[in-house]
């Protein structure tokens, strides 16, 4: 499937795009190029990160908060606990809620091969909250993962590899990190490309 098939009809771009992570920079590193795709054709996006990312160094919330800025979009944070994101009931009562007000068209999300819990337990919750089908359900590469990723959906995104660039630094307490991974897409073709894979499709 190629990205422009995000992209059908008028009516899709009145419908919300929502993509969830469990820490800072989890959305960005994946999907920011497609986000500022998505914005540019027309269509509406949010984000949901479940953490401030308090475990590592640096103020990561106030540079999420940042790259919500730059890249255009509605963001909130959970109000998760860094490293202690576990399937409850309690939790998946907040994110039926949460869903359920935002009512997006599209929600990405991390994998659930993803070796990272939270990342994992996160991926989980969003899978029980779509037994109502009401969304199309894609998840993005996982940080580490046990499994193969399935991607089926790439997104060119070589219009927007520099602003992209510009959002990743906006996590300078992350900059390490952030350059060590970006290497690793930089050195296949995948570094102009954003792949997803599309778990579920609602019938319209």
């Amino acid at each position: 499937m190629k990205a422009k098939s995000m992209h059908k009809n008028s009516k899709s771009m009145q419908k919300v795009n929502l993509f969830i992570g469990a820490h800072p920079d989890d959305i960005e590193l994946h999907c920011a190029g497609t986000i500022l795709k998505l914005i540019e054709s027309g269509e509406r996006c949010k984000a949901v990160v479940a953490t401030q990312g308090e475990l590592r160094a640096g103020d990561r919330a106030e540079e999420q908060r940042k790259s919500f800025k730059a890249l255009g979009i509605t963001g909130i944070f959970f109000n998760g606990k860094d490293g202690g994101i576990k399937q409850t009931l309690e939790t998946q009562s907040v994110i039926d809620n949460l869903l359920a007000t935002i009512k997006p068209a599209r929600v990405f999300v991390h994998c659930p091969t993803d070796v990272h819990l939270d990342h994992q337990n996160l991926s989980k919750m969003i899978l029980v909250a779509h037994r109502h089908k009401d969304f199309d359900l894609y998840y993005y590469p996982p940080t580490d993962t046990i499994a193969p990723f399935d991607a089926n959906v790439y997104v060119d995104i070589g219009k927007y590899v520099s602003r992209k660039a510009e959002v990743l630094a906006m996590f300078a307490s992350q900059k390490d990190r952030l350059q060590e991974r970006a290497w690793r897409e930089e050195t296949s073709f995948a570094y102009c490309v954003e792949k997803f894979q599309l778990v579920f499709k609602r019938e319209l």
